[in-house]
């Protein structure tokens, strides 16, 4: 068993009835230990059988049909790495589970850089003493091949697991695309530039992690977790462009191939340390956790660019990073259950995150390379951000209440040590408040409502007086910009049978003042001489996503999951105020949008997993822009031999290669279309062995 924090499970709160699914407050529980039907599979198993939960056969999981899911162990980030959450959910019995926790939207409790969701575990009070290791080889038709080797203990107060991982791919990708300006003023043609790109990718990457936890008694545990991620990186990229440019003069037109050789390497260290007390058996609880984040890299780039036609010089540049950054967080969280039906929840958190860069850009002159200082960057970004949450969950019968609010202050900074002239500082603070209401009936139905309110920060460099001179475009940052204040609203109603499954149904909005959105745009430059393209932040007038999402799951039996997923929505969005535009002028879109998911799991004989997954997604807009995102279709299978000591996983990816990516940008003095392939459609296939 792979396990990172093995604190003891806390009962919280008491609920009369012992059913399978429970929904309480902004989270759904599914009560392993209570599902027959459940006991003798994995980790994995269980996870198939959560509404809105989809574990492919890589370990990879999906909620409501979007990625990027954090996984937390007994109320904790488990800082799994991806091998290591693989490791942990295909390899560890539902023996050591009590109950599995889905919470679709966190509020300011769960510290976590994801608003897809979360999945929290938790383990029961006791484990059985074990001890395993796996190794296993990964290889795909991109090409990729990953060697890898896990090794997990666990007696008595201790637990312990490591993972180390290496990989090698070769990925290529092409892309083709159109962009053409108009005067401001008139629908004249001023330039054209049509482009076609391939890049050729070799990376190599090594991973490894090693987690400990140590119970020194019924009241106090600790955890401790490090791991190291080192990726080396080298990319040829071919760019064939034709250029054209139109004035009063007569037409300019420029024909020219850029050839570039770009080399990376770069590492992130990461340590942490997690203690908690318990006061009593019954919830009373403080925990602490300190996390470190190390981060340096480099990489340098040199581009050829040679001009078949036009009258331009051809020119070598080379473009230099390197940064290194040490970010931290630390958190204290205090629970009190004040009577048998309701808890007190407090914690305090302070985040630091550094980002500092120094980019030299360099042009080649006859033998010896010369500073280009205009495009040359030196600069430290901080952010650092405190926060005080505190939340309350009552219970009234069936009934469950949770208010909570989130105060947080946070202040960015821009340091530019060879232009302080660009320095800036920002200050923010922000009141969450956040409301979840229940209610489940004695016949399985579950009814929720709940509201969040939190504040997306920008990118710190969005706030930046500087501008960022590129090859052929420059970003322009916004002093005045604001960060976007989202109101989330939710209305659910789901419904669990015993051998069929469950339905549900959520009503939401969710809508942002002040939703920040690049914008890229074409524009005379006096620097360039010609029209060159220009990204720029802004916040928008507004923004909101209001629909419905449709989820059936069917479960006749724990080894067989048929599940259909629906989001539908109106996109609404609206340029950003300006005291010229007449409020009946501003420009207004709306987009009828959707998601569509139907996949089918099944365990036959104990042994053998078959999935198969058709997905869908509509074309879905920004400011100005639009793009379709992918769909296609995955299949694959993992088989159990020689008493499940050795397993062969094979999966097809993009079956009928249709996963591509469209964009389009239509804006009344620019427009550009864009289209991008990468391999899509691979074969992989992975062997594991159990050693022990």
């Amino acid at each position: 068993m792979s396990l990172m924090f093995s604190f003891a499970v806390v009962t919280q709160c008491v609920v009369a009835q012992e059913e399978v699914f429970v929904n309480e407050g902004e989270t759904v529980t599914y009560r392993v230990a209570l599902d027959g039907s459940a006991q003798g599979g994995t980790v994995s198993d269980a996870l198939q059988n959560l509404p809105g939960v989809r574990v492919d056969m890589e370990g990879n999981i999906t909620l409501r049909g979007v990625g990027n899911v954090e996984i937390f162990i007994n109320d904790q980030p488990s800082h799994f790495s991806d091998e290591a959450r693989k490791n942990y959910i295909q390899q560890t019995s539902v023996v050591n589970i009590k109950e599995i926790r889905v919470i679709v939207n966190p509020s300011a409790r769960y510290s976590t850089a994801t608003d897809t969701g979360i999945i929290n575990i938790i383990l029961k009070d006791s484990n059985e003493a074990e001890q395993s290791m796996n190794i296993g080889i990964q290889a795909n038709t991109i090409p990729n091949i990953s060697p890898w080797l896990s090794y997990s203990y666990t007696k008595d107060k201790l637990t312990l697991s490591a993972n180390v991982k290496a990989t090698y791919y070769d990925q290529t990708t092409n892309t083709d695309s159109e962009g053409i300006s108009f005067d401001d003023n008139s629908i004249d043609t001023m330039n054209i530039i049509r482009n076609h790109e391939n890049v050729d990718e070799k990376s190599l990457n090594f991973k490894a992690d090693l987690n400990m936890s140590y119970k020194f008694n019924e009241r106090n545990n600790v955890a401790f977790y490090m791991s190291g991620d080192y990726s080396g990186r080298k990319t040829t990229t071919y760019d064939s462009t034709f250029r054209r440019e139109i004035d009063d003069s007569g037409d300019d037109i420029f024909d020219y191939i850029t050839d570039k050789n770009y080399k990376y390497w770069g590492l992130e260290g990461k340590a942490g340390v997690a203690f908690q007390h318990l006061f009593d058996e019954n919830g009373h609880q403080v925990s602490a956790n300190l996390n470190f984040l190390l981060m340096p890299g480099y990489s340098d780039c040199v581009s050829d660019r040679t001009y078949n036609r036009g009258a331009a010089a051809d020119r070598t540049t080379r473009e230099q990073n390197d940064y290194s950054d040490l970010h931290w967080d630390a958190k204290v969280e205090y629970s009190l259950p004040y009577c048998k039906s309701g808890e007190l929840y407090v914690a305090l958190m302070k985040t630091h995150k550094p980002d500092g860069n120094r980019l030299f850009f360099d042009t080649l002159v006859g033998d010896e390379w010369s500073r280009d200082t205009l495009r040359t960057e030196i600069r430290d970004y901080y952010t650092d951000r405190n926060e005080l949450i505190v939340n309350v969950q009552q219970r009234a019968g069936r009934f469950t209440f949770k208010p909570g609010v989130d105060l947080e202050y946070t202040e960015v900074e821009g340091v530019f040590p060879n232009e302080p002239w660009y320095d800036f500082n920002k200050y923010f603070f922000k009141l969450h408040p956040s409301l979840f209401i229940t209610y489940s009936t004695a016949g399985r139905h579950n009814f929720s409502v709940g509201y969040t309110h939190k504040t997306d920060y920008p990118y710190v460099r969005y706030f930046s007086p500087r501008i960022l001179y590129q090859e052929d475009s420059f970003d322009a940052g916004n002093p005045d910009l604001r960060p976007a204040s989202t109101h989330v609203l939710k209305a659910e109603w789901t419904k669990y049978r015993e051998r069929f499954g469950s339905v549900g149904v959520n009503a939401y909005y969710k809508g942002s003042s002040d939703y920040i959105n690049q914008v890229q745009y074409s524009v005379f430059s006096p620097i360039y001489g010609r029209f060159v393209t220009c990204t720029h932040p802004v916040n928008l007038g507004g923004y909101y996503d209001a629909g419905g999402e449709f989820n059936v799951t069917y479960r006749p039996t724990a080894m067989l999951n048929v599940r259909f997923y629906a989001n539908l929505y109106n996109s609404h969005l609206e340029e950003p105020k300006n005291d010229d535009v007449a409020p009946d002028d501003i420009m207004r879109s709306d987009m009828f949008c959707y998601n569509l998911t139907l996949n089918v799991w099944t365990k036959l004989w104990g042994r053998l997993e078959l999935h198969a997954e058709a997905y869908y997604n509509s074309k879905t807009q920004a400011l100005y822009s639009y793009s379709q995102t992918p769909y296609g279709i995955d299949c694959g299978f993992k088989a159990d031999f020689l008493k499940n000591r050795l397993s062969l996983l094979v999966n097809v990816s993009d079956l009928f290669d249709w996963n591509r990516t469209d964009s389009s940008i239509s804006q009344p003095a620019y427009k550009f279309v864009s289209t991008e392939k990468t391999t899509s459609r691979y074969i992989s296939a992975e062997l594991i062995f159990k050693v022990m």
